[in-house]
């Protein structure tokens, strides 16, 4: 049995937001190869691990933007290069803007 089947769902998602996008840190931080971790998040959640890092990036934004924190605030929190390539993905994922997150309904989400 693979180490990284010994991780658990949150211990997942916190090593992926210390990542914070990169796939080389969080293979690192699980002691494996990123090949390995390819293989592992490909069978484990069907998507390659940059994706899946992105997920969990964009899910969890959602968390800091209903607690009140601006658009720069998050971007920098969850690790992107600049606010306008979070507000980017964010938009592609929840079709609004994180500006508009709380006030298009979906906070309660």
């Amino acid at each position: 049995m693979s180490r990284l089947e010994h991780i658990t769902l949150e211990d997942w998602q916190a090593r992926a937001l210390a990542a914070q996008g990169s796939v080389e840190t969080l293979a690192a931080h699980c002691g494996v190869s990123r090949r390995h971790l390819q293989r592992f998040v490909r069978k484990k959640w069907g998507v390659v691990p940059a994706r899946w890092l992105n997920e969990v990036r964009l899910s969890h934004a959602t968390l800091l933007l209903r607690q009140g924190l601006t658009v720069k605030e998050a971007a920098t929190a969850l690790g992107y290069d600049s606010p306008s390539h979070f507000a980017k993905a964010f938009r592609s994922a929840y079709g609004v803007p994180p500006s508009r997150f709380g006030l298009a309904g979906l906070a309660s989400q």
